[in-house]
């Protein structure tokens, strides 16, 4: 919830632990038909651990924004934190589609549904890693044909604003106000750097539609925080909200 350096930096210790994990057991981690003991609590650790990691790659990204910034070195951390946001991604997936079998089977053994549980998990991560490959893409543009590629841009952000949207009101219609608020915060951030390269491009008339919109997430970010009691994290946006 905005610590995202400190999440990344134990994300990248907890993988690379895994990583000597299967090469000593020999197995691919994740691959395993069941849930293992406390289910949803580790399958959250992973959520939070990729959405840092995620989060990181983003913001390396808007670090090359900045003026006389070391780019190759910041493309270099924003790769290094996709790949590990990937596999993690990709492990959450492998156990979603093996829950949606368990719940469409007649399997008693799995007494909660799971799946619901974890479907706005997956819809943040979708939309999380959809910002970040948009994010790198618009770091190696070459010259090409500009209507394809407004047409693409368009495309992936309509993408892009679908997930985010899909898993803020999942989270919000299910009681989840703080995983709600995570992702209006994380949507708010995604329109504010796109107002941000509008802005470097002198397309003012973009940038004002992304900057109210950004607005507005915030706002709905603060209002189910405020819902969640994190009485701190709603002063923060509170401030972050003032000076934009």
């Amino acid at each position: 919830f905005g610590e995202y350096e400190l999440g990344s930096k134990l994300a990248l210790r907890c993988c690379s632990r895994r990583k000597r994990r299967r090469r000593k057991n020999n197995n691919r981690f994740g691959r395993t038909a069941s849930l293992p003991d406390g289910g949803p609590k580790f399958i959250s650790d992973l959520f939070y651990q990729a959405m840092s990691l995620y989060a990181m790659a983003r913001q390396q990204q808007e670090q090359q924004l900045i003026p006389n910034s070391n780019k190759r070195r910041r493309k270099r951390l924003q790769l290094k934190y996709y790949k590990e946001a990937k596999l993690l991604h990709e492990i959450i997936n492998t156990w979603q589609i093996t829950l949606l079998e368990e719940r469409d089977g007649d399997n008693t053994s799995c007494p909660i549904d799971y799946y619901h549980y974890y479907q706005h998990y997956v819809l943040l991560l979708d939309a999380e890693e959809a910002a970040a490959l948009d994010d790198h893409n618009d770091n190696d543009k070459n010259d090409g044909d500009d209507d394809d590629e407004e047409t693409q841009q368009q495309n992936n952000d309509t993408y892009i604003n679908q997930k985010y949207y899909e898993s803020a009101l999942i989270a919000a219609r299910q009681g989840y106000y703080n995983d709600a608020g995570l992702a209006n915060e994380r949507y708010a951030d995604f329109l504010l750097l796109k107002n941000k390269k509008k802005k470097k491009d002198s397309q003012q008339q973009y940038s004002k539609h992304y900057q109210s919109e950004g607005k507005f997430r915030l706002r709905e970010a603060i209002r189910f925080y405020s819902k969640w009691g994190a009485e701190r994290k709603v002063k923060m946006l509170r401030v972050k909200l003032a000076s934009i």
